[in-house]
């Protein structure tokens, strides 16, 4: 299940046991783009956040990169599914 928040211009994405990731617009127009605040990996075992591991900074990287070329018309649901294919 994944659950979202809005709240001080940010949107938080939180896939249980999985993942969390906080994204804010760069501006008021649809023309903008989805910029990555944070992106934690939740980890069931202890119930624990990683908030960093080597490949971390890279994978949000490509995931930054993806959002600003709009590869995708949807491209909140294609950042969700790249997530998920990394479980």
């Amino acid at each position: 299940m994944i659950l979202f928040c809005l709240e001080d211009g940010k949107v938080v994405f939180r896939a249980e046991d999985e993942f969390e990731i906080i994204l804010t617009l760069d501006g008021n127009s649809p023309d903008f783009y989805w910029r990555i605040l944070s992106l934690q990996f939740l980890v069931n075992e202890e119930g624990t956040k990683i908030s960093y591991f080597p490949r971390n900074q890279h994978l949000c990287q490509i995931l930054q990169e993806r959002l600003y070329q709009k590869i995708s018309k949807y491209p909140l649901i294609d950042l969700y599914q790249k997530l998920r294919l990394k479980f």
